[in-house]
């Protein structure tokens, strides 16, 4: 399990963001490859759900993912 700082000045979204940001950066899920659900990510992590939700939401405005209703989260 990969976990976040609590006492960490960034906040937990924040943290797994940066992380999620270098995996794709890295080229550890190419473009139109579908991530992990957010259940299956926030027990990686050791967060909420919606602590993940906020993560994907932040990256889908840095346009780095699209969510595709009904399919899953995708890199873009």
């Amino acid at each position: 399990m990969t976990t976040v700082n609590p006492g960490a000045a960034e906040v937990p979204h924040r943290q797994i963001a940066n992380i999620l940001r270098t995996r794709i950066r890295n080229g550890d899920w190419a473009p139109g490859e579908r991530l992990p659900s957010i259940p299956a990510i926030a027990q990686t992590f050791g967060v909420a759900k919606q602590t993940v939700q906020r993560t994907i939401d932040q990256l889908r405005v840095e346009g780095l993912l699209i969510t595709k209703p009904g399919s899953g989260t995708y890199v873009r």
